[in-house]
């Protein structure tokens, strides 16, 4: 990841040999572009309603903070220290088995940026993202967001669907995520 952000830092496009994942964020993405053979990632893109030049590149200590993240532990961190940046470090690691991770905040407008501004650097390295703030309860939208690799939401978004999902009466369910998301 750091590497990924360094690439993003110094080049204004990032180019790779395109997979399909990269053809399909192609179709649906502004700041990806399928050349040929090449997929081409732009290094600016929409995020929470503004255009951000991908600027950041982890340091060391935030590395650590990453490791510890990844460990099961905590690492307290101050405004303004990189906890959003930070957090892609364990992210990317406990995405890759395919099991889903799930990032948890307070704040819908933070769920909804920080899915766009960090789901770039999941999104080059083939991982799907997306935050369960932006669809309805109990749509298929909703569904599908929780089948991908990292789900961005708020507390009060999960909390719900896990009640709905579990309050459910019918077998195999028709809650907000169909009854089987918590088992993964």
């Amino acid at each position: 990841m750091k590497d990924t952000a360094r690439r993003f830092v110094e080049n204004e496009t990032v180019e790779v040999t395109a997979t399909q994942m990269d053809r399909d964020f192609a179709a649906v993405k502004a700041n990806v572009e399928i050349e040929g053979e090449k997929a081409m990632y732009k290094t600016s893109w929409l995020a929470g309603g503004n255009m951000i030049r991908w600027d950041m590149i982890h340091y060391d200590v935030q590395l650590i903070g990453g490791v510890v993240l990844h460990q099961g532990k905590i690492a307290e961190m101050a405004t303004g220290e990189g906890k959003t940046l930070v957090a892609t470090l364990p992210v990317y690691l406990n995405a890759l088995p395919g099991k889903g991770v799930h990032i948890v905040t307070v704040n819908d407008y933070l769920a909804k940026r920080d899915s766009e501004w960090m789901g770039v650097l999941y999104e080059f390295h083939g991982l799907k993202v997306d935050c369960i703030d932006r669809h309805e309860p109990n749509s298929d939208a909703r569904r599908n967001a929780y089948n991908a690799d990292i789900t961005f939401g708020t507390n009060n978004e999960f909390g719900f669907d896990y009640l709905r999902d579990n309050m459910n009466q019918q077998p195999g369910g028709n809650g907000a995520t169909g009854a089987q998301l918590y088992d993964r």
